[in-house]
C-alpha cells in the first residue's frame, strides 16, 4: 500500500465518533499537520510578503496576480468540494453540506498557519474561506462543481505563469511550498493598500 504510513497516525487508526474526537485526533502529536506546524521554522508575516513581493514587482504580473490567486484559491475550495464527503457526513453528522466537505477540513488544518502569521490574518483568511465555500456550493447547485473548478484552476495557472513570464521571475512557491497559503493573503493586503 502506497501510503502505509497513514495506518500509522492516531487519525486513521482510532474509530471517531464524535466530531470533537476526530478533531482531537487530526490535531494530535503524532499526525503529519502537528509535526509540520510544530517543527517547521516559520518566518513571520513581514518577511514571508517581502519575499513573495521580490518576484512581483511588475504592474502586469501584479495585475494578472490580483485576479488569478484568487480564482486558484476559489478553484482549490470548489476541487475539495467535489470530493466525495460521506465519510465526513458520517463521523461530524451535521446535515450541512457547506460544513461537511474536504475544504474544511483543510482549511482548519491551514487556519493554524494563518494564527501563526497573526490573529488578523488568520480572521481575513477565514472570512475568504467562508466566502468561497458558500459559493461553491451554490455553484455546484446550477453546474458541475469539478469541471468548472478545473476549468477556473487551469486558466488561473495559465496566468500565473504568463505573469511570471512578463517579471522574469520564478513563481515564489517553487522555491517554498508555504507562498502558496501566501499568495492569498499578499493579494488582500495589497488591495488594502489600494485603497
Amino acid at each position: 500500500m502506497r501510503f502505509r504510513f497513514l495506518k500509522q497516525m492516531p487519525f486513521f487508526t482510532k474509530k471517531t465518533n464524535t466530531f470533537s474526537s476526530f478533531m482531537e485526533n487530526l490535531f494530535c502529536k503524532k499526525t503529519l499537520i502537528f509535526k509540520y506546524f510544530k517543527f517547521k521554522q516559520m518566518k513571520n508575516a513581514k518577511e514571508y510578503f517581502d519575499e513573495y513581493a521580490e518576484s512581483h514587482q511588475n504592474e502586469t504580473n501584479q495585475a494578472l496576480h490580483y485576479i488569478c490567486v484568487p480564482s486558484i484559491f476559489f478553484s482549490i475550495i470548489g476541487l475539495l468540494m467535489s470530493i466525495p464527503a460521506t465519510p465526513l457526513e458520517n463521523i461530524i453528522n451535521l446535515s450541512n453540506p457547506l460544513l461537511e466537505n474536504w475544504a474544511v477540513i483543510v482549511a482548519l488544518g491551514i487556519s493554524i498557519f494563518y494564527l501563526r502569521l497573526g490573529f488578523w490574518y488568520l480572521i481575513e483568511m477565514l472570512f475568504i474561506i467562508s466566502i468561497s465555500i458558500l459559493a461553491n456550493f451554490l455553484l455546484g447547485n446550477m453546474i458541475n462543481l469539478l469541471y468548472t473548478s478545473i476549468s477556473i484552476f487551469v486558466l488561473a495557472w495559465a496566468g500565473q505563469f504568463y505573469g511570471h513570464k512578463i517579471e522574469g521571475k520564478k513563481p515564489s512557491f517553487l522555491k517554498d511550498l508555504e507562498f502558496l497559503l501566501i499568495g492569498p493573503l499578499w493579494v488582500i493586503q495589497k488591495l488594502k493598500k489600494i485603497k
